[in-house]
């Protein structure tokens, strides 16, 4: 979460989703038979209830508030209070009609990714870990290992260090490289957003902004560039009010013929889901 705040703080980018979750990491470091099923079962409902989807961490958007509020010269501690207390007030509002919901009109089975693959990946791993405990011999002795024994027999998997030795290498030599020369194009926040989720729908629009950006820039200076920002906000307006013409229109639609929810308009998404 914190790596999750620093990028939105570097890079802007509001979309942030990670394709990784600790377990995954605990088991690539542990091992399977030093960490054992049971645990993994543990620690990966842990995961699938706290990180499985970070895409709206709250961090990040804590730190977007603190700063506002800091250009503001409002102070940080009053903005942090009041924004732990509008969080409280949403949960007290959030939590009962959620569960109201759910029990009069039943969970939103159309939402495939968090009513069907969630829920099976936890217990998809559990079965992958025992039988590759069984296929290995090594079930039983791993069930029975004592805590100094799951850490002797630590034994991280090659693929996993492979990986993240060479994630971490390119982030440090990218970091070096953009301190040492200024003329170095590339940040090392690439490595850690790449083959995600959030790249693959908004990298295009980053690319364009840059483009923009950087012909605005060279061709008519710092002031032509503070001069047309007024038309890009515009344009990004512009587009949030098209997808709230949909949504009113969709809600009205629905009210009007009272429609059940197989037969309501196509969806119309502002943000990819």
């Amino acid at each position: 979460f914190l790596v999750m705040a620093r990028i939105l703080s570097e890079t802007g980018l509001f979309f942030i989703q990670p394709a990784w979750v600790p377990i995954g990491a605990i088991f690539g470091f542990f091992g399977a038979a030093a960490l054992g099923p049971e645990a993994g079962v543990i620690i990966g409902m842990v995961c699938l209830v706290l990180i499985i989807d970070p895409r709206e961490c709250l961090m990040p958007f804590m730190v977007t508030v603190l700063k506002i509020a800091d250009d503001h010269k409002i102070k940080t501690s009053h903005m942090g209070w009041g924004s732990v207390g509008v969080l409280l007030a949403g949960l007290a509002v959030a939590f009962p009609v959620v569960i109201w919901a759910n029990y009069n009109y039943g969970a939103p089975v159309q939402e495939r990714w968090a009513m069907e693959k969630v829920p099976k990946m936890n217990f998809n791993q559990a079965e992958k870990t025992v039988r590759q405990l069984i296929n290995s011999g090594e079930l039983e002795q791993s069930e029975g290992f004592t805590a100094w024994e799951r850490i002797k027999n630590i034994h991280p998997e090659r693929h996993f260090l492979a990986a993240a030795g060479i994630g971490v290498a390119l982030v440090l030599i990218l970091s070096i490289l953009r301190l040492r020369f200024v003329w170095w194009p590339l940040h090392p926040v690439l490595f850690l957003v790449w083959n995600t989720y959030p790249m693959t729908k908004v990298s295009a629009s980053f690319l364009l902004g840059w483009f923009i950006k950087t012909v605005v820039t060279r061709l008519g200076g710092a002031q032509k560039y503070h001069q047309i920002k007024p038309l890009m906000i515009g344009a990004i307006a512009g587009d949030l009010l098209g997808g709230l013409i949909f949504m009113v229109h969709g809600a009205l639609y629905y009210y009007v013929y009272d429609l059940i929810p197989k037969q309501f308009p196509p969806e119309y998404q502002i943000f990819p889901g």
